[in-house]
């Protein structure tokens, strides 16, 4: 998991610069990994100039988890009504 993690990092790192300022970057996986998901997210954060979208408005009343308002969420099976996946947003600040 950690490799790739790192191969995700290393994807991001570029194509943030393709986002306009003020344009949105959307990050997901299909998985339900800490390493690839929360901790990406994290890494974003602190390493560009993008900040979290708060997507508490954007799914309907499809899902009310408390981190859509820190831009991602993580869907588990059995919990919610899909396969296990992850969905984050940013905006570029700059």
């Amino acid at each position: 998991m950690e490799e790739l993690a790192g191969l995700q990092r290393d994807i991001l790192a570029v194509v943030w610069q393709y986002v306009k300022p003020g344009g949105l970057l959307v990050y997901s996986t299909c998985t339900i990994d800490v390493l690839e998901n929360e901790e990406n997210v994290q890494w974003l954060k602190e390493q560009f100039p993008l900040e979290p979208a708060d997507l508490s408005q954007r799914l309907g009343n499809v899902v009310s988890e408390p981190s859509l308002r820190d831009g991602y969420v993580q869907f588990l099976p059995g919990i919610h009504a899909f396969d296990g996946f992850f969905i984050s947003v940013f905006r570029r600040c700059q």
